[in-house]
């Protein structure tokens, strides 16, 4: 099995990056360094556990949490496997959940460029926690400007739903880096969401 190339800031199950609290907009998972060492999305001392993890107060001026192709030319034409993974608590009335990849660099999810996303928001049983996975395959040409994205499935408490994919243009991977950031959006508003990532990598496949 090879190795991912590109991990997210060393987000893992003993530092995991958090979002949650209140608002129905996509919530970009954070770096875990922050503008400044240990003052990122998590402190860096988290351990894996049976409950859910406080919310953090993320720094200002924290990035998100990002993996990247180097535009070096050596993973032109090369499928590589991206992979996310974590839990989410929900609460509220009648709770949905869907999830963006994009690529960019932004905790602001306009900012940024979408490649895959739920089709439609999958819908789940109030003050419950969950676990989700994504993964999909990403390649680009350089001649034809393409990054293509295929092979997409999030799986949240054993549902895959339908994904919209959609590819890039105008990519050199030749001269260009590129970074991609993922994110999860609470249908319902409420104090107590909390979504956590502990994976986030791309290897090549």
């Amino acid at each position: 099995m090879s190795e991912p190339f590109s991990n997210a800031g060393g987000i893992g199950p003993y530092t995991p990056s958090i979002v949650g609290g209140t608002g129905t907009t996509t919530k970009i998972f954070p770096s875990l360094l922050g503008p400044g060492f240990g003052n990122g999305g998590n402190p860096l001392s988290s351990v894996p556990g049976s409950t859910k993890p406080a919310i953090p107060v993320v720094a200002a001026a924290t990035p998100a949490a990002l993996v990247t192709i180097p535009g070096t030319g050596q993973y032109e034409q090369q499928a590589i496997s991206v992979s996310c993974s974590g839990f989410v608590f929900v609460h509220g009335t009648s709770p949905t959940l869907n999830f963006l990849f994009q690529q960019g660099t932004s905790l602001t999810s306009g900012s940024n460029t979408t490649m895959a996303t739920l089709a439609s928001a999958q819908s789940l049983t109030t003050n419950a926690s969950y676990p989700f996975a994504f993964n999909c395959r990403i390649q680009a040409d350089s001649v034809s400007g393409v990054m293509q994205v295929y092979s997409g499935v999030f799986v949240c408490n054993g549902v895959s739903g339908s994904l919209t994919l959609t590819d890039l243009t105008g990519i050199n991977l030749t001269t260009t880096n590129y970074s991609f950031v993922f994110g999860v959006t609470f249908g319902v508003s409420d104090a107590t969401n909390v979504g956590v990532l502990s994976q986030f990598s791309l290897t090549a496949a």
